[in-house]
C-alpha cells in the first residue's frame, strides 16, 4: 500500500514537473522570437559586439562631488522609492502565499457547546475538532500559480529599479540645470556691471553735452531689463531648489546647494561610440515586462491545468469530553478523497480565454517595451552627436563675438560709434552665451540619458 501511494506522489510530480518544462520551454522560445525581430529591425543602429560597459556608479563619470553627494541622499531618502520598496513587500509575500498553497492546510477549534434535554436539563460537551485539505497538483495548476506570483514579485523589482534610474536622472537634470541658472546669473551680473559702466558715460557725456537725456533714458532702461532678467534667475533657481528637496523627501529650503558655475564644475563625459543590443534586455522596464509576460504564460496554463480532474484530500478529526479538564471519551477520525471536474464550469472555459488574451496583451507590450528602449537609446545618441557640434559652433561664435564686443567698446569709448550698436553687440553676444550654456546643459542631459536608456549600472 505504503509502495502504491509513493508511486502515484511521484507520478504526480513528475507530470507537474514535466508540464511546467513545457511551459518554460514555449515562454522562451516566443520571447526570444519577439526579441529577436526587434533585435534584427535595429541591426544598422546597433553593433553584433558588446563593446560598451555602464559603471554602477555612472554619475561619477560627471567629476562633480555636489552631484555625487545629492544622488546618494535622494536613493536613501526617495519617498517615492520608499513606497516602492513596500510595494516589493507585498509581491515577495503574496509570493510566499502562493507557496503556502501546495502544502496541506490545517485548521483547529475547541468549543463547549451546551445542549438541553426533553426534561430540560442542561447538558455540556467539550469538543476539539482538527481539520487537514491537500490539493493533489496532479497537472501543475498550483505550480504554475507559484511560479507566476514568482515573477510578478520579480517584475515589482525591476519596477523599483526603474524607479530608482528616474530618480538619479531627475536629481542629474534638476542639478544640471541649477548649475545653469548659476551662470546664468554670472553672466547677467556681467552684462549689467558693464551696462552700468556704459551709462555712467552717457550720464558724463550728457554733462558735457555730448549725449542726450534719449541716450540715456535708453541706457538705463537696458539695465532695468537684464536686473529683471536677473531676477527672474533667481526665482528659477529658488523653485528647483524647492523640488530638488522633495525630490530628496526633505522640506522646500532644508538642503541649499552653494551656486557654482556649470561649465567649470560639471565635466561632459565621453558618449559610447558602439553599442550592444544586448545592453537593451537589462534595461529595468524591458525586464519588467519579460516577467510579467512570464506571470501571463503561468496564469493562463493555471487556468488550462484548472478545467482537468482535480483531486483533494480532507482529513477530519474530533474528540468530545463532557469536559475540557476530563479525558476524551469519544473521538471520530475521517479520510474524504474527493474528485472534482471543473470543466463542467462553464465559467473556467472563459477564464482560460481571458488569461490567452492576457498573453497576446503582454506580449504586445513586451515588444513594444522593446522598441522603446531601442528608440530611447538611439534618440540620444543622435541628440547628443548633434548638440556636441551646436556646442562647438556656439563656443566659436561666441569667441568671435567677444572679440568683436572689446573692439567695439574702444571705438563706442571715443565716441565712433552709436550706442544702438552698442546695444545689439551687447544683446548678441549675451544670447550667443546663453545659446553657449543651453547647448552644455542639454549635452549633460542626453549623456544622463543614455545611461538611463542602457539601464544604469548594475
Amino acid at each position: 500500500m505504503k509502495n502504491t501511494i509513493y508511486l502515484l506522489i511521484s507520478s504526480f510530480i513528475f507530470i507537474s514537473c514535466s508540464n511546467m518544462s513545457e511551459v518554460e520551454k514555449r515562454q522562451e522560445s516566443k520571447i526570444k522570437e519577439v526579441f529577436r525581430d526587434v533585435k534584427q529591425d535595429a541591426k544598422a543602429d546597433f553593433s553584433t559586439k558588446s563593446k560598451f560597459t555602464v559603471n554602477k556608479k555612472w554619475w561619477k563619470a560627471f567629476n562633480d562631488q555636489t552631484l555625487d553627494k545629492l544622488i546618494e541622499q535622494a536613493v536613501d531618502e526617495n519617498l517615492d522609492l520608499k513606497l516602492l520598496l513596500k510595494r516589493v513587500d507585498l509581491a515577495r509575500l503574496a509570493a510566499s502565499d502562493a507557496q503556502f498553497n501546495k502544502i496541506p492546510r490545517l485548521s483547529s477549534s475547541i468549543s463547549q457547546p451546551g445542549t438541553t434535554g426533553s426534561n430540560n436539563n442542561f447538558k455540556s460537551r467539550s469538543k476539539f475538532n482538527a481539520h487537514v485539505s491537500w490539493e493533489a497538483d496532479i497537472w501543475g495548476r498550483l505550480e504554475a500559480a507559484e511560479r507566476g506570483a514568482i515573477a510578478e514579485y520579480k517584475a515589482t523589482e525591476a519596477d523599483y529599479r526603474g524607479a530608482y534610474l528616474k530618480v538619479i536622472n531627475d536629481m542629474a537634470n534638476l542639478y544640471f540645470n541649477i548649475r545653469m541658472l548659476d551662470e546664468q546669473k554670472s553672466l547677467h551680473e556681467w552684462a549689467i556691471k558693464d551696462t552700468q559702466e556704459t551709462l555712467r558715460l552717457y550720464v558724463n557725456r550728457e554733462k558735457v553735452g555730448l549725449a542726450n537725456k534719449e541716450q540715456e533714458s535708453s541706457q538705463k532702461a537696458e539695465v532695468l531689463r537684464l536686473q529683471s532678467d536677473l531676477v527672474n534667475i533667481e526665482r528659477q533657481r529658488e523653485v528647483l531648489s524647492m523640488q530638488l528637496n522633495l525630490l530628496l523627501g526633505r522640506a522646500p529650503h532644508a538642503v541649499v546647494v552653494p551656486p557654482e558655475e556649470m561649465t567649470k564644475t560639471i565635466t561632459i563625459p565621453k558618449p559610447p561610440k558602439e553599442l550592444s543590443f544586448d545592453l537593451i534586455a537589462r534595461r529595468p522596464d524591458v525586464i519588467a515586462a519579460d516577467l510579467r509576460l512570464r506571470e501571463a504564460y503561468f496564469n493562463e496554463e493555471s487556468a488550462r491545468v484548472a478545467r482537468l480532474p482535480k483531486v483533494t484530500v480532507d482529513l477530519d478529526y474530533t474528540m468530545s469530553a463532557a469536559s475540557l479538564a476530563s479525558v476524551t471519551d469519544s473521538w471520530v477520525l475521517s479520510l474524504i478523497p474527493k474528485v472534482s471536474f471543473p470543466a463542467l464550469d462553464p465559467t473556467t472555459k472563459t477564464e482560460l480565454k481571458r488569461r490567452g488574451v492576457l498573453v497576446e496583451t503582454k506580449q504586445l507590450e513586451y515588444k513594444k517595451s522593446l522598441l522603446s528602449a531601442v528608440n530611447d537609446v538611439e534618440e540620444a545618441i543622435m541628440s547628443i552627436k548633434y548638440r556636441h557640434q551646436q556646442l562647438a559652433i556656439e563656443k566659436e561664435r561666441t569667441d568671435q563675438l567677444e572679440t568683436s564686443y572689446e573692439k567695439t567698446m574702444k571705438r563706442f569709448e571715443t565716441g565712433l560709434i552709436s550706442h544702438l550698436e552698442v546695444f545689439e553687440v551687447e544683446r548678441t553676444l549675451i544670447n550667443s552665451r546663453q545659446r553657449y550654456l543651453d547647448n552644455y546643459r542639454e549635452v549633460l542631459a542626453q549623456t544622463s540619458r543614455v545611461f538611463i536608456a542602457l539601464g544604469g549600472g548594475w
